[in-house]
């Protein structure tokens, strides 16, 4: 049991099972990546039992904000069309966060790209129109915010110079929020990602 969660990781046995082996490994990588765990319980000739664990906001927290996005930058967001089909751009170096937020975001219909530096979001936001740019700041090459501050002064055209856009970091809002400001982020999401804070991301950029 202990190489379960193990990436490859696959039964011994002598019927060929389709598949890779990542399963599991990912399924505790989400979840670790969301403040909780995957368990499991095991007994032979019985079954297994697995168990998932989360960290998420209270349902009524005493501050009802510290759960919302922060807006930091003129509440005017400028859209592709007005489709409820957001085309969002997701930038982060690690392919976990990537792959989360774009499950989460793409089971509500909305188009995903990745890029896992800042000089790959730099070539996308050059070629393509986004409704919402998602970007960690601590990115190797350029980090997010010069790509922030490119963006805003039109370094890779007008098409997306005023794009939503929202900070991913571990850092606590009331840490960065001037910087924020300063660079033209309307929300910030904080690591692990929350769902709800999410959502309230994508309902602000809906509603315009």
């Amino acid at each position: 049991m202990s190489g379960l969660f193990e990436a490859y990781q696959q039964l011994d046995h002598p019927t060929p099972i389709k598949g890779t082996g990542l399963g599991l490994y990912i399924s505790r990588q989400l979840s670790q990546l969301m403040g909780g765990d995957v368990r499991v319980e095991s007994e032979p000739g019985r079954g297994s039992v697995f168990r998932f664990t989360v960290s998420s906001a209270e349902a009524l927290p005493d501050d009802p904000d510290e759960t919302r996005p922060m807006e930091v930058y003129p509440p005017h967001l400028r859209r592709i069309d007005q489709s409820d089909s957001l085309r969002v751009l997701v930038v982060d170096d690690s392919p976990t966060n990537c792959r989360l937020l774009g499950s989460l975001l793409g089971r509500q219909g909305h188009q995903i790209e990745s890029a896992a530096d800042g000089n790959a979001a730099a070539s996308c936001l050059t070629r393509n129109p986004y409704d919402l740019v998602i970007m960690d700041l601590l990115l190797p090459n350029l980090s997010g915010f010069d790509l922030a501050k490119n963006l805003r002064q039109g370094a890779y055209g007008e098409g997306n110079r005023w794009v939503a856009l929202c900070s991913l970091s571990g850092l606590e809002k009331h840490d960065i929020s001037g910087s924020l400001t300063d660079y033209g982020f309307h929300f910030h999401l904080r690591k692990p990602i929350d769902t709800q804070a999410l959502n309230e991301v994508v309902r602000a950029v809906l509603e315009g």
